[in-house]
């Protein structure tokens, strides 16, 4: 079972140094929160969270998970479709 850092607490922290911070702290993956104010929001997920998830894959991560806030409840609210595409475009690469 690999053990994953909920990312919520770490908004301060860019996507290099939560790799970083997840590594230390003795993770094998990050469970990143896309919420605003962190380094992948509802307003940047499409591209960011692709990208992250390459940062933290060259580290030697995982990211099984993209957290969405909880009020994210309307499957057709316009943050929705954002939040797949970047999931997406990650799975896409492999």
């Amino acid at each position: 079972m690999q053990i994953v850092l909920n990312s919520k607490f770490f908004s301060a922290l860019s996507v290099p140094a939560l790799g970083a911070k997840a590594q230390a702290l003795g993770f094998d993956g990050i469970d990143v929160s896309v919420r605003p104010g962190h380094p992948v929001n509802p307003a940047n997920v499409t591209t960011a969270l692709p990208e992250a998830v390459t940062v933290w894959t060259d580290l030697g991560l995982v990211c099984p998970l993209a957290t969405a806030p909880v009020t994210l409840v309307n499957p057709d609210a316009p943050e929705v479709e954002p939040l797949y595409a970047g999931c997406a475009r990650r799975a896409s690469r492999g």
